[in-house]
This record gives structure tokens, C-alpha cells and sequence, in this order.
């Protein structure tokens, strides 16, 4: 199969031209031809056509040549390869009616097998990237945008400087930079829930997480927890179970292990849009347990029960990880000062699966980042953050077209006004072209 125009040269508007300005596009006058022919229009992801062997490759969803137009380039999250509602696809729904988005900008989408390991998917991006972006002019800017792992593979492709300074923005969706508790099997299952439950319970949700996560090494090694915030500890291991980890009572004989700065952390950074996105529950929201009415407490027990009884196998994704955010912001944070695991709540801030501080990519610190939601926005170093309250992991990416309650303002920026999160990153991807645009003068 051959590959469409790469960096063709046709007529398209500069950064100097009105955002409104529609012109005529001109065929291309040169164009570079690649042995394959990746594009979405083929339809490629047929079930006749499923194949592994077809990814990790940047695919073009129509056959216009580039010209000048900026590239942007999708990451999707795990396990999106396949999906009939895919969040690229419905972000490409979104951006094919807009008829100046497709004047200004050409969107790619990269796709990877998630059952791969980070370095290989990190990889196939790193191939890709130079083979179709590698010879863009430096006036031709590369945007990207990703979403949950799609962000963290990305964030082993800036290891190589010279593709990282190709990219000018990426807006960063519920991205864990720093990986999340959650996708650390023995932490979180082990030390999940404090002493005083039950240990019937203590056995049910370890069983099933550990269910949950088998075989899903990619992402408990992709994902795991970096410490970034000195608060996992280094378990020692007991006299009876030399490769176990011991607790004398409830203490946790516990060191602080040292956390290492990625690679050209802070210019991706200083590039990066973070959308952080969390639920509200009974630790960040108190008062919201006690609005509903005693009727509407007792209609809505039995499905509570169900779900919290059985949290991976709930009525929906949506109420498991409603489960999983306040599960996560009890996670006891077992360190030299706090040997008991008494100092919970670090991470009441959490999407079912992320933490608020990793989707912040936050500087390393000594101390465990116990502060407000506010606190952590202030400690941020990247470009712009957005904060929507009350959406989940799964629903930040979802299409909101006709989901009335994903149309939300963004907590930091309320005059910015509200939007669905797809329409969210066409304003600000636009947002940054005019300011290239006058930057360019």
C-alpha cells in the first residue's frame, strides 16, 4: 500500500491570514511518496481488516495534501485500536464539520497496540514521527493532542530532543505522567483499605483487583507510580515471608524511595495543556452526601450495594470508577514520619483511575503533596491548566455531542465559558495558532 503526500507544498493560508479567510486550495506541487497508504477513508478498521500488524503507524484520516496547514496528531488512550466510539473518532466527528478547523489544520491520529510495552509503543511513535513530520520547516508547527496513556507514551517519545522540539503544543487529557497508585498491584491492593475493615472485605478487593489487573504487565510496569511526590514506600521485607512485605501491627516499616526526573520533563512541560478532570465524592464533597432525600437514598441502595459489593463487575465503567476515585482518596500513604498509614487523602482528587497531581505533571518533591485542589493547580509549571469537576476518566474523552451534562466550564478559566470536552480542544488548539500567528508578527 502506498502513503499520501507526507509535507506536500500547495497553497494554503499563513499565520499572517484571517482565521476566516477561506481561499481557494491549490493541488499540490510536489509531494513525497511513502511505501504505505495509511489513511482512515480506506476503511482500515473494518472487522475484515482487524490486524495488529497495522499499527503503531500514524494514520491521515482524508487524502488532502498538508500544504501549510499545522498537523495535529491524536494519541489515544488504551485499548482504542478497535472501538466503534473511540475518542479519535468522535474527535474527528467533531473537527470534520467545522469547516475552519480543516482549513487551518490536517489531523492524524497514531495508533499502537495496547497490549504492546511502553518502550515499544514509544518506539513505533518515535519511527513514525520522523518518517512523516521529520523534514516539516520549523514554521510549520507540530500539535498534538492525547489522552490517558496516549500522553504517557508520548512522554518516552520527548526523550529524543529533536522530535520534541518539532512540537510546539500538547494538550494533555487526563494524561498520568506520573502513573497512578492504582496501576501499582502490591501498593494498592496490599494497602488499600486501613486495618479496621474487614478482613473479608480486605480479601474481596485485593482478589478482584488482582484479577483485574492479570496479566496486564504493560500496565502495571507503563503506568506504575513513580514516587515523584515521595509517597509510596519501600516495604521491608519480614522474618516469616523474606519475599513479602511486612507490617509490625498496622506500621509499615517503610524507607522513602528516590524518585528520578524524566527526561526533558520540564520542556515538555512549558509545552504542554493539561484538561485534569475529577469526581467529587464523600471526601472532596462531604455536603454532597447529605443533599439527597431519604427516599432517594433508600431507591438508589440496592445498586449502591451491587456496585461497591462487586466494583469491577458494576452495572457500568462509569459507577466502577466512581468506586475507584473513593477508593483512591482513601489510599493510606505509609512514610518514616506517618508509619501507620493514617495520613489518607492525598490523592482525594482523582478521576476513578488518575490522580489530579500526575495529570498535573508536578515537580518532584520531598514531602508528600497533601494540599487542596487549589494548591495543586498552583504548584503547576505547565502552559495552561483546564480542571472540569464531576467527569470521570472515561468521560473526559468521551463525545459529548448529544451529552448535555459533559458540556462544562473550566474551573480555572470560567470566562472562557463552557463547552463539551471535544469542542475544548478545537478552542484551544485554534487559541494557539492566533497566538503563533502574532508571535510571527
Amino acid at each position: 500500500m502506498a502513503l499520501c503526500t507526507q509535507v506536500a507544498l500547495g497553497f494554503a493560508p499563513s499565520y499572517a491570514g484571517g482565521i476566516h479567510d477561506h481561499g481557494p486550495h491549490r493541488a499540490a506541487v510536489g509531494h513525497h511518496q511513502s511505501p504505505h497508504r495509511n489513511d482512515y477513508s480506506t476503511g482500515f478498521l473494518l472487522p475484515r481488516q482487524r490486524s495488529f500488524k497495522s499499527l503503531n503507524q500514524i494514520y491521515q484520516f482524508d487524502h488532502s495534501p498538508l500544504g501549510k496547514r499545522i498537523p495535529v496528531l491524536l494519541v489515544p488512550g488504551r485499548a482504542e485500536e478497535f472501538q466503534h466510539n473511540a475518542w479519535w473518532k468522535e474527535i474527528w466527528h467533531v473537527a470534520n464539520q467545522d469547516l475552519a478547523f480543516n482549513r487551518y489544520f490536517k489531523l492524524y491520529v497514531f495508533l499502537y497496540n495496547s497490549k504492546e510495552e511502553l518502550d515499544v509503543q514509544a518506539e513505533g511513535l518515535v519511527k513514525e514521527l520522523k518518517g512523516r513530520f521529520g523534514t516539516l520547516p520549523a514554521s510549520q508547527p507540530l500539535m498534538m493532542v492525547t489522552y490517558s496513556l496516549g500522553g504517557v507514551i508520548v512522554r518516552e517519545m520527548a526523550k529524543d530532543t529533536s522530535l520534541l522540539n518539532k512540537v510546539d503544543t500538547m494538550i494533555a487529557i487526563a494524561v498520568p505522567f506520573h502513573g497512578s497508585p492504582m496501576f501499582d498491584p502490591e501498593w494498592f491492593s496490599e494497602y488499600l483499605n486501613p486495618p479496621t475493615r474487614s478482613p473479608l472485605r480486605r480479601f474481596w478487593d485485593r482478589s478482584l483487583y488482582r484479577g483485574y489487573m492479570f496479566s496486564k504487565s504493560n500496565l502495571t510496569r507503563g503506568l506504575n507510580w513513580d514516587n515523584f511526590d515521595s509517597s509510596k514506600p519501600q516495604f521491608q521485607s519480614g522474618n516469616n515471608h523474606p519475599n513479602q512485605p511486612s507490617l509490625a501491627g498496622d506500621q509499615a516499616c517503610s524507607t522513602v524511595q528516590p524518585y528520578q526526573e524524566y527526561p526533558n520533563a520540564d520542556l515538555i512541560r512549558q509545552k504542554t495543556i493539561v484538561y485534569a478532570n475529577y469526581l467529587e465524592n464523600a471526601v472532596t464533597h462531604p455536603e454532597s452526601q447529605k443533599k439527597k432525600s431519604t427516599i432517594a437514598k433508600s431507591i438508589s441502595l440496592p445498586r449502591r450495594a451491587v456496585e461497591s459489593v462487586v466494583p469491577f463487575y458494576g452495572f457500568t465503567v462509569h459507577a466502577v470508577l466512581s468506586y475507584m476515585g473513593l477508593q483512591l482518596a482513601n489510599l493510606p500513604t505509609y512514610t518514616p514520619d506517618d508509619p501507620q498509614g493514617k495520613n489518607t487523602q492525598l490523592y482525594r482528587y482523582n478521576d476513578g483511575a488518575i490522580p489530579v497531581s500526575s495529570m498535573l505533571f508536578l515537580k518532584p518533591s520531598p514531602d508528600p503533596y497533601d494540599d487542596d485542589l487549589w494548591g495543586l493547580i498552583g504548584m503547576s509549571t505547565v502552559r495552561n491548566v483546564r480542571v472540569f469537576k464531576g467527569h470521570d476518566h472515561l468521560h473526559i474523552g468521551e463525545y459529548a455531542r448529544l451529552k448535555g451534562n459533559l458540556v462544562t466550564p473550566d474551573l480555572v478559566h470560567p470566562e472562557d465559558g463552557q463547552r463539551s470536552p471535544h469542542r475544548w480542544i478545537i478552542h484551544d488548539l485554534f487559541k494557539r495558532m492566533r497566538e503563533l500567528r502574532v508571535k510571527a508578527g
